[in-house]
């Protein structure tokens, strides 16, 4: 199974539901930070979608201070990375006047005809900066490669935490927290 294969299959327990889920929502699973989901386009054979959590601004630092992308080597250094921020996650009521920031805020690109899903681009701050220009860079390459591997180990730990987005357990949003 090739590692695209492998994101699709990770992304489908993950969102079973995907063809009907709103345009903005949000997994809560206590101990975890709330995940959130925003579709950005629906077409016949491809979805294009957001998924992130938000940090108050301020814990940003102290997230980037803990890891690298090259440093996470498995399903638990994910987990290391993300629970060394979970003392930061901001209750369900975000607090007045906070700013927060998406991250890893990964853009996902599930086509649906050939079954596969692909990290496209990557908000270009915290603890993974992703590029998204030229195809045929071989530094691009490179940070493709590293942000579907990425994709693959944090779509495995989302769900071993328990977070899915079905119509049962999913919270619709009408927007997302204040982000810089």
């Amino acid at each position: 199974m090739s590692l695209y294969d492998s994101n699709f299959s990770a992304f489908m327990r993950l969102m079973p539901d995907l063809h009907q889920l709103p345009a903005l929502c949000c997994s809560r699973v206590r101990g975890s930070p709330d995940l959130y989901v925003e579709v950005l386009e629906r077409c016949k054979f491809t979805t294009i979608l957001k998924l992130t959590y938000f940090f108050e601004l301020k814990e940003v630092a102290d997230v980037a201070d803990v890891a690298d992308v090259a440093d996470v080597a498995d399903v638990t250094d994910v987990a290391n990375v993300v629970n060394a921020a979970t003392d930061n996650v901001l209750p369900d009521t975000a607090r007045q006047g906070a700013e927060f920031i998406p991250d890893p805020d990964l853009t996902i690109r599930v086509y649906h005809d050939a079954q596969v899903v692909e990290a496209v681009s990557c908000k270009e701050q915290g603890f993974m900066p992703i590029g998204t220009n030229d195809p045929h860079d071989v530094e691009q390459l490179q940070c493709r490669w590293e942000s579907n591997l990425f994709l693959q180990k944090w779509l495995q730990y989302m769900v071993e935490l328990g977070h899915i987005f079905d119509m049962n357990n999913i919270d619709e949003l009408d927007e997302l927290p204040c982000i810089i």
